[in-house]
């Protein structure tokens, strides 16, 4: 069983691969564009990455060859490419083109083994290409092709690199031809470099056989080239060889003044300025072939991999030191700093001793002990130089100092600890526990208190803060007070805490972030500031006042007073892990502890420059649809629904970054995100301008938003002509209607008042005085005749006839059984009063409900009394009178029926008894059932029919009324 498997350190490299996105894993060049975009060029075609993704590009999307060896760009915004079939193409505004003059150039070129290894822009937009093989070509910006170096036969020499140098190319034709512009001296010679000034000679080197010659101008004075393992310092004086270790591939200058030399298994050597030929370099990636090296915008370093794809270095300062794979090491490490030297201690008491520059000073073998003997915990004393551990159910303590472990009896477990003074304080299950060198004082907790301790700090002994999984307690004078009852915050559950000297408590939280308290006033940090999580696992202070912080989402710095007070480190700035467990600060470094190793930085350069990533706007969905062109959209009324998909070029934050967006003019505030797409769904016609800042590491928002233009065309009803058009319609409308509807109320008045007219000569024709006479007279003569039973039955149906005819004669439309209760009482009084008296029925069918229909009031009456007087009092005999109400399909159907003289004979005896006299009834009930139908809507149909005999004798008359079913 092994300790705590540490490997050797490295830098917190980033390796991205095919499974990361990459085409392919041979990475022949890197270029970062003028627009932010990382480009590669790989065996299987070329890929843009953007912080979030990478996208490919093959001979399906126009590139001339899917391998492609050298990018580059020009003053235009184009992306060059040089496959290996010889043919250049080049991207523009999404696309990928050919260069027009291919086939010329291919036939200048007139040698298949003639690979592109170089290809450069100067100020004129001039592009050089320098072959493999021999050759070297200038091609105009008008596309016209220059040959400026005889393209001999092959050689074994034969490799061409044309690097531009502040707008001066360099370039090598062949070993016997090297030359640099510019300058007056020409090396030359087929086994050996020959300096020459003019004519005189300056000094010489051997050449090796077989490998890339490359060459560099650095400045007027010095030029670096490379061989197999040779490296010469070139100056007007003198030529100086080094050998190197491992054979070059490339040689290349970065825009801080650092030469970086590509070795084929070596990784690359950096020379940092001051140059010289007895630098020592620094030695990056070994065992890695490296074909090139680029520097981002940000600081990054890119190195394309011969066979493992690119290595991102987001900073040099960041070191880690991974661990091996053991299942031992994932279940709980702890991490101390001491006063010169960081420990590391697994469960097990296994201990590593680390210098501040990350070299083990010694290991300390762990113990056997039972599981229940695990390490629980560790502090440090307050001299810095001896290392505790906390120890389990073996109830012991162990001091470890000097390569020597000793350990101590102690009758309690602790889960934290902290050391005032020369007294280390620990808290355990309702036990405070007091060290004073190897004396112990316990005070053990009444039973009552039943919170678990988790953490522990103060200023002094008698005055302690304990932090809980239910909040913060403050121990004083013996007596507890629970601080969660003052803020509701300071009831989330304690990781871990620090005191700072002027006694401010900063304290590490699950759920609430980092709080901090001082004299009853309470400040948070949370994930909306910036912080790493809102979960906390550890908290420290370093010498200069920061406060450090760890998470399951990385680590944060938070510097009080700042205006972006909050740092936030992951594995996009290269640690070695997001899942921090601890933080210490020692020697000026900080130091995490992750679940995949030790990461460590200088506190005094972790700060990145302020750089504001460029925002680039990726696609843009319309109706889920994507937009052809996205340079100022001009949107169809019914594309209302828009996705704007965007990215910030921050390749050290690693498509970890947070945006706020808004729309200028529909948006006064900014909404934020960590999300790269905003939606809008039913965005109203109109101009708008989309903005999205981003904020760079340290927090800060770029002051410039990036902005997107577009236009949502309005719907024909929503234009300004056809809302005046609108306006002036619905103005004349009203005015029409208004007209219209004055006409339509005085015309309901006048069939209203002429309908009331009708419902008044309709009453009045019910109660007329002749009417009321005889039925006073019939009162009287059954009176006289003392027939007392027919005489009150003749009252009652009198008065109630007269109720009734005053009750119907207050509603336009009355219940059809009361007009038929009326006309029965009519009827009942018509029988008693004449001589002969006549026979009668009311017949109703059994579907027609006649409480619930509705029927225009002494509507019915005019016909029965015509009935009776003009048709079956004439008549010698006793009458007969009937009425039928029926259903005719979704109308109903009244006939009056009677057996009368009919209707000519009664139109005959009104001419001899009246004669002149012109009968009105019939004309004001077709009037009255006109003025009904023109109010209701409603149809209401009459028709007489004479009845005859066999022999064609009339024998009545039946009146047929169809109305329609009112309810």
């Amino acid at each position: 069983m092994t300790a705590l498997r540490l490997q050797a350190q490295e830098l917190a490299f980033k390796h991205y691969d095919t499974g990361e996105g990459l085409p392919g894993s041979e990475v022949y060049d890197v270029l970062e564009d003028s627009q932010g975009y990382m480009w590669f060029a790989t065996d299987m075609g070329v890929a843009r990455y953007d912080g979030y993704a990478f996208e490919a590009f093959t001979t399906e999307d126009g590139l001339s060859d899917n391998t492609i060896f050298e990018i580059c760009e020009d003053g235009k915004g184009r992306i060059w490419f040089a496959g290996f079939n010889q043919r250049l193409c080049y991207f523009e505004r999404g696309r990928i083109h050919p260069f027009v003059n291919n086939d010329a150039l291919i036939r200048m070129i007139n040698n298949k083994s003639g690979l592109i290894l170089g290809m450069v822009v100067d100020a004129n937009n001039y592009i050089y290409l320098g072959l493999k093989s021999g050759g070297y070509f200038r091609i105009t910006s008008g596309g016209e092709i220059i040959s400026l170096a005889p393209n001999s036969s092959p050689t074994r020499y034969g490799w061409y690199s044309v690097p531009v140098e502040n707008d001066r190319i360099t370039f090598t034709i062949k070993p016997s031809e090297f030359a640099r512009n510019y300058r007056g001296y020409v090396i030359e010679g087929k086994d050996t470099l020959q300096l020459f000034d003019d004519v005189t000679k300056k000094g010489e080197a051997g050449l090796g056989s077989g490998f890339v010659l490359r060459s560099l101008a650095v400045n007027d004075t010095l030029q670096l080239a490379v061989w197999g393992k040779n490296l010469w310092w070139i100056t007007p004086d003198t030529v100086i060889l080094k050998t190197m270790e491992y054979s070059a591939l490339h040689l290349q200058e970065d825009s801080t003044g650092n030469v970086w030399v590509s070795l084929i298994d070596g990784g690359v050597y950096r020379f940092t300025p001051p140059l010289s030929p007895d630098h020592q370099p620094d030695q990056w990636l070994k065992g890695v072939s490296v074909t090139s090296v680029t520097r981002d915008r940000q600081g990054g370093m890119w190195f394309g991999g011969m066979t493992e794809g690119v290595y991102y270095l987001p900073t040099s300062n960041m070191h880690i030191m991974p661990f091996y794979e053991s299942r031992n090491v994932n279940t709980m490490l702890f991490m101390e700093a001491g006063k010169d030297c960081i420990y590391l201690a697994n469960i097990l008491g296994a201990v590593d001793e680390l210098s501040f520059e990350g070299k083990r000073v010694r290991h300390y073998a762990e113990r056997e002990h039972s599981d229940a003997s695990h390490v629980r915990h560790t502090t440090m004393d307050r001299k810095g130089d001896r290392f505790i551990l906390w120890e389990g159910g073996m109830k012991r303590i162990e001091y470890v100092r000097n390569g020597e472990v000793r350990p101590i009896p102690f009758n309690r477990m602790v889960r934290d600890a902290v050391c005032i003074g020369d007294t280390i304080v620990g808290v355990g299950i309702r036990t405070i526990s007091c060290l004073v060198g190897d004396t112990q004082y316990l005070n053990v907790l009444p039973k009552s208190y039943s919170a678990t301790m988790t953490s522990v700090t103060g200023m002094s002994v008698g005055d302690l803060y304990i932090g809980t999984v239910e909040g913060l307690y403050r121990y004083r004078s013996g007596a507890f007070y629970f601080l969660g009852d003052t803020d509701k915050r300071l009831r989330a559950r304690v990781t871990a805490m620090e005191i700072a000297p002027d006694g401010t408590i900063w304290i590490a939280t699950k759920g609430a972030g980092l709080l901090v308290y001082k004299d009853s006033v309470l400040r948070q940090y949370s994930e909306a500031d910036g912080l790493c999580n809102n979960l906390l696992t550890d908290v420290t202070l370093d010498d200069n006042g920061d406060v450090w912080v760890t998470s399951f989402s990385g680590a944060s710095r938070v510097r009080p007073g700042n205006e972006h007070p909050i740092l936030t480190l992951t594995t996009a700035s290269g640690i070695a892990s997001n899942h921090v467990m601890q933080v210490a600060t020692g020697g000026g470094k900080v130091w995490l502890l992750t679940d995949k190793g030790l990461s460590w930085f200088s506190r005094e350069v972790v700060d990145p420059e302020t750089y504001f990533a460029p925002i680039r706007f990726r696609e843009v969905m319309v109706n889920n649809v994507p937009a052809p062109d996205t340079s100022h959209l001009l949107l169809k009324p019914g594309e209302r629904n828009i996705e704007i998909r965007f990215a910030a070029l921050d390749y050290q934050q690693s498509g970890k970054v947070r945006y706020r967006y808004r729309i200028a003019g529909l948006e006064e505030s900014w909404s934020t995100t960590t999300l790269h797409s905003v939606r809008y769904a039913k965005l109203p016609k109109g101009e708008y301008t989309f903005e999205v800042t981003a904020a760079n590491q340290l927090g800060q928002w770029n002051p410039v938003p990036a902005t997107f233009e577009f236009t949502i065309q309005p719907y024909i009803y929503e234009t300004t002509w056809f809302m005046l058009l609108g306006v002036a319609l619905l103005i004349g409308s009203a005015v029409w209607y208004g007209r219209y509807r004055i006409r339509q109320l005085a015309w309901k008045n006048a069939i209203r008042e002429e309908q009331n007219n009708f419902q008044m000569q309709a009453l009045i024709a019910q109660m007329n005085p002749h009417f009321l006479y005889n039925s006073l007279c019939s009162i009287q003569y059954f009176i006289i005749r003392h027939d007392i039973d027919t005489s009150n039955s003749f009252i009652a149906h009198f008065a109630r006839l007269m109720r009734l005819v005053l009750e119907n004669s207050q509603k336009p439309l009355i219940p059809l059984e009361a007009e038929l209760e009326a006309l029965e009482n009519y009827m009942k009084l018509e029988v008693l009063r004449l001589p002969q008296g006549f026979d009668y029925s009311i017949e109703v069918d059994d579907d027609v409900n006649t409480r619930e229909v509705k029927f225009p009031s002494l509507l019915l009456q005019p016909f029965v009394e015509n009935a009776i007087w003009h048709g079956l009092i004439p008549k010698s005999d006793r009458g007969r009178l009937s009425i039928r109400i029926t259903r005719a399909g979704n109308r109903l159907r009244c006939e009056i029926e009677d057996n009368g003289v009919g209707r000519q004979a009664a139109a005959t005896n009104r001419e001899t008894s009246r004669p002149g006299h012109e009968s009105h009834a019939t004309k004001l009930i077709d009037k009255r059932l006109d003025l009904l139908h023109q109010m209701m809507g409603e149809v209401f149909h009459c028709e007489y029919i004479d009845l005859k005999d066999a022999d064609d004798h009339p024998v009545g008359t039946c009146v047929v009324l169809t109305f329609p079913e009112i309810r």
